[in-house]
């Protein structure tokens, strides 16, 4: 294929998140970037969200990406792989944003500025043969290899006016309750929640005791600053690094301690 890029710029980083796990997969996408941008710097977000969650994979593309100074970044969690699904390029400021159109894309995009969403249409810049079932090495790592060369995403496809959404879901905040679920559980066990850091700072101050409830649980936890400023093991309520409430457990598991897991409904209080 020879096709001559359409503007200047060049992105020379591509990053990669995907459910495939380990295996052959992975390393295909990048033999199929590196024939096309031989020069291309690949680098691996994850590869270890849960089969075809997308929520969980917008949330890893969402807390890693803004750490980039510039990238194309491709997401495949695609379990709508080979059907009419869209597949899309998200431009923002100094990022593209590569991957199937079902929200996964989305709100990492709006952290980085969106500016335009592209659909994917032409076949010049994809594998010959596009096969039903591997988006991932036929579209998407042929398109972000093109797109870090320089060529315009508006050569790829058109421009939409509209695409599929996502957000973390609904939180409460009524006087000091705050009310959620559970987001993500990350390798520690800790408990990220979709309550946003700055809606829980303007209701609670860190050593401040609060009674919660999760997973039919109810129990008297402290909000801190950080793990270790609780002496003993056991739980307590932090903002994560991604700017949500967390539950953590010190030195050990809050997952594991509360019976928790993704998506558990959480309720916080001050304690009485």
């Amino acid at each position: 294929m020879n096709i001559a890029p359409c503007i200047a710029l060049k992105v020379n980083l591509i990053t990669l998140t995907t459910d495939f796990g380990p295996g052959e997969y992975v390393a295909t996408m990048k033999g199929v970037i590196l024939s096309i941008a031989e020069d291309a710097r690949i680098l691996d977000v994850s590869h270890t969200v849960q089969p075809q969650d997308i929520e969980q994979g917008a949330y890893v593309l969402y807390s890693a990406l803004p750490y980039f100074r510039e990238g194309v970044h491709v997401g495949v969690i695609d379990p709508e792989v080979g059907t009419d699904r869209k597949g899309i390029i998200v431009e923002c400021d100094d990022h593209y944003l590569v991957g199937p159109d079902n929200g996964l894309l989305i709100p990492a995009a709006r952290k980085l500025g969106l500016k335009r969403v592209i659909e994917i249409e032409n076949p010049e810049y994809m594998l010959k043969s596009v096969s039903s079932t591997f988006h991932g090495r036929d579209v998407f790592a042929p398109v972000a290899a093109h797109i870090s060369l320089g060529v315009d995403p508006e050569e790829i496809g058109k421009v939409l006016d509209e695409w599929v959404d996502m957000d973390f879901g609904i939180y409460r905040a009524r006087g000091k309750e705050l009310k959620g679920r559970v987001l993500h559980v990350d390798s520690f066990g800790n408990l990220i929640t979709n309550i946003p850091a700055e809606v829980v700072l303007e209701k609670y101050t860190f050593g401040q005791k609060t009674e919660m409830r999760i997973a039919g649980k109810r129990v008297t936890v402290p909000f801190l600053a950080t793990y270790s400023q609780l002496d003993d093991r056991g739980v307590l309520l932090t903002i994560s690094s991604s700017g949500f409430l967390e539950v953590a457990a010190n030195r050990g598991s809050a997952a594991a301690d509360l019976g928790a897991k993704r998506g558990s409904e959480i309720q916080i209080n001050p304690a009485r």
